[in-house]
């Protein structure tokens, strides 16, 4: 963003100015982000540090509609554009709604390589990254178990005992760390009698209703027009009028297809040194309504309103489509609710810090600790619930006089 005002040959009045402020806001707030299992007990508390980092704003931009905030500094010009688009993407909430603005806020907290509000992609794709991981358990001698999968987390005395695996056979352990879907973990791994009300509730709740959808593509050969060529890549994003943003939201709650989307698209095979002879064109498109039919009318209509959107940027694109796939919250729903979570909007900054503070009781069983995806706050890698839950086993395996 602040590379893209900087190229404008007349940037709006204010417009630095605006993005310095988020950013400021944005790093005031990184140490409640980073600590919501114990410091964020409510969103004031987020007020609170903000304004401590000498920040006039905080509280305007945390509580106010991304409309409102992006109109007051910005005016109607293709920057606000922009920004009412970032505050929107993946979210549940209208922009016109209060706390719409801060899910930037919480997307620009975070950072990749020491650069604030940065996104990157791993070098070798994800694979790369779950490929560390692997290495980096198994230099610290951590047993790992493949294809076992768990049925039940054992309870004993209001205590996570270990778990049960799928074969029947048993792994005992004083804590238990999950990092599966909260209801998958609560209700079926444990199960609801051994919860108290107020937190089967807290479980139970109702997830969004907006959600995104993933279209993937093999094209015969690179874009023709110089300004995709050219920036291949990088991260690009298809960001509608602010009156078509409304709309496609109000069409999504509603349970219809919008006309238009948030197109957010990367080229994956882009980033090596050699252009690619069949470029692969990787997309998320939002709003749309969850319980979408799996009818093919449906899918078609979802289909082409992502391919209409990328051609706005890159005229002709869809011609050069050989291969392609679309992925809809719907198409996850049975059987994988972990993965359909990765492609549910999330819920306003309220909900969401306060799902996340509540799931970090693990419903008072001492050992357990939650790390699913209901647990984060906002899109992209949060540690905060995981870095908790190492802590304690490693303050565990201290107190017992163990090497860590």
């Amino acid at each position: 963003l602040e590379n893209a005002v900087r190229q404008l040959e007349e940037p709006p009045a204010g417009a630095e100015d605006f993005l310095a402020t988020s950013l400021g806001i944005a790093a005031a707030l990184r140490p409640v982000l980073s600590g919501v299992l114990g410091a964020a007990e409510n969103v004031m508390d987020m007020i609170d540090v903000s304004a401590r980092g000498g920040v006039d704003a905080a509280q305007s931009m945390i509580i106010g509609s991304a409309e409102a905030v992006t109109l007051r500094s910005l005016g109607s010009d293709q920057i606000r554009t922009a920004m009412l688009t970032e505050a929107a993407f993946r979210s549940s909430a209208m922009p016109s709604e209060a706390f719409s603005f801060s899910p930037l806020l919480v997307r620009l907290a975070g950072e990749v390589s020491g650069l604030q509000g940065a996104v990157a992609v791993p070098d070798g794709g994800m694979m790369s990254v779950i490929d560390a991981l692997r290495r980096a358990a198994q230099v610290a001698k951590v047993d790992i178990r493949a294809a076992s999968p768990v049925t039940e987390i054992l309870i004993e005395q209001d205590r996570a005992a270990g778990v049960v695996l799928a074969d029947g056979g048993q792994v005992r352990a004083p804590i238990v760390i999950s990092a599966l879907d909260m209801r998958k973990t609560f209700l079926d791994l444990i199960g609801a009698h051994q919860l108290d009300i107020e937190f089967q509730r807290l479980v139970m709740m109702q997830d969004v209703q907006i959600a995104s959808a993933q279209f993937h593509a093999v094209l015969s050969s690179a874009p023709r027009d110089e300004v995709t060529r050219e920036n291949m890549q990088r991260r690009l994003v298809y960001a509608p009028e602010p009156q078509d943003l409304r709309r496609a939201f109000l069409d999504a709650v509603n349970g219809n297809i919008p006309d238009t989307f948030i197109i957010e698209a990367i080229f994956p095979n882009a980033f090596g040194k050699e252009e690619p002879a069949s470029p692969q064109l990787s997309i998320i498109a939002h709003p749309l309504p969850v319980d979408l039919s799996l009818d093919d009318k449906q899918r078609q209509l979802v289909r082409d309103g992502i391919v209409a959107a990328i051609e706005k940027f890159s005229p002709g694109i869809g011609a050069k489509i050989e291969a392609e796939a679309l992925v809809l919250a719907t198409d996850l729903s049975h059987g994988n609710e972990g993965g359909r979570n990765d492609f549910l909007a999330r819920p306003g900054l309220l909900a969401q810090l306060a799902k996340a503070v509540g799931l970090s009781s693990a419903g008072g069983i001492g050992g357990l600790y939650y790390c699913g995806p209901q647990s984060q706050i906002g899109f992209g890698i949060n540690g905060a619930a995981g870095r908790n839950a190492a802590r304690a086993a490693l303050g565990k395996v201290m107190r017992a006089g163990a090497a860590p």
